[in-house]
């Protein structure tokens, strides 16, 4: 019931939000209505396996677009991907230092709130290394809240929506059968919980992307139709609303400080690094803010769909893939070598 509940409130808000023409409407319009509804009753409800389901039909969404010509092109990506990483290590080290100095958090605390990485995540490596786990839990939250509420409307007012888009949706939306769907859907789905199952960062999405991608490849038959994009986009904004309750809010008072400090600082650092991935490669602007935004790849590229942007989806979620590798993979060891010199 609770869930059924949840759902109801979050499609209100997608369609109050689509009236209002906010940017990635059912995302957002359903992250807020969902959080207000969970802060008031603590009854908001959304089961985890959510999560996977929709990394793995944006998998296949974005797997049914991609081309040979996409592929050839992929090597191009190394060198903002290698830019990306080495800022994202920079701009963590900064906050966590700051953290620490400045705003007086325990060493552990300070490292793994600085962390831009999946909340789930950061809050296993908490229990590891000591920290403050509500404080983590709860500055990883808000920078996820705040960056999927904010960046939509900011990447809109910097960048503007190109006609190429258009040319560039036929891929995605072209004339197609429900076998063709259905068969898709169930291809990305069997790679999908494959990598779910191996535990790889962002496993049953890029699983099923590159699974999909292979078929449509080889039959030039992959198809995922744009309208249920929004769907995925309902179900991905009422999971994170869920995570913000009325402890949450009790918290935050406490946090303002250092969670506006994070803020302003990955956004700065989003632009920053942003503006020389556009300048220094091949990457686009609005292409570069998408893929080094501290947020979910299929968060990512769901906001970049539905605010019908020229950008390169494939980019978006390799960088952001890359991301993830990093924080789950070099980043706890980076922790766990500054606690031990520092210590």
């Amino acid at each position: 019931m609770e869930l059924i509940m949840t759902l109801c409130i979050a499609l209100i808000g997608a369609i109050i939000a689509t009236k209002l023409k906010i940017p990635a409407s059912y995302m957002i319009g359903s992250l807020f209505s969902v959080v207000f509804f969970s802060i008031l009753t603590g009854k908001a409800s959304m089961p985890t396996t959510v999560k996977p389901l929709v990394q793995i039909v944006t998998g296949a969404y974005i797997g049914a677009g991609i081309s040979k010509a996409n592929i050839i092109g992929m090597r191009r990506i190394l060198k903002p991907i290698a830019y990306s990483l080495t800022s994202i290590i920079i701009v963590m080290m900064f906050s966590a230092y700051m953290l620490y100095k400045v705003f007086g958090f325990d060493l552990p605390t300070a490292l793994l709130s600085s962390v831009p990485g999946g909340i789930s995540d950061i809050t296993l490596l908490s229990y590891e290394f000591n920290a403050d786990i509500t404080t983590v839990a709860l500055i990883q939250t808000m920078r996820l809240f705040f960056v999927l509420a904010v960046f939509p409307i900011l990447i809109q007012r910097i960048t503007t929506k190109n006609k190429v888009y258009d040319e560039e949706l036929k891929a995605y939306d072209k004339p197609s059968s429900i076998t063709d769907c259905i068969i898709t859907l169930i291809i990305g789905s069997i790679f999908g919980i494959i990598g779910y199952l191996l535990k790889v960062p962002a496993g049953p999405l890029s699983f099923s992307l590159f699974a999909t991608a292979f078929y449509n490849i080889k039959t030039d038959k992959a198809y995922v139709p744009v309208s249920m994009r929004k769907g995925v986009q309902l179900l991905s904004g009422s999971l994170i609303g869920c995570s913000i309750t009325m402890a949450s809010v009790v918290q935050f008072p406490k946090l303002i400080a250092p969670i506006c400090f994070i803020m302003v600082v990955y956004f700065g650092a989003n632009f920053l690094i942003s503006t020389i991935l556009s300048k220094k490669t091949h990457v686009d602007l609005a292409t570069a803010m998408f893929s080094t935004a501290p947020a979910g790849a299929s968060d990512m590229v769901l906001i970049a769909m539905d605010m019908e942007m020229d950008v390169d989806r494939t980019t978006i979620v390799l960088m952001q893939i890359a991301r993830l590798v990093l924080v789950v993979t070099v980043i706890p060891n980076l922790i766990k070598l500054v606690i031990n010199v520092l210590a």
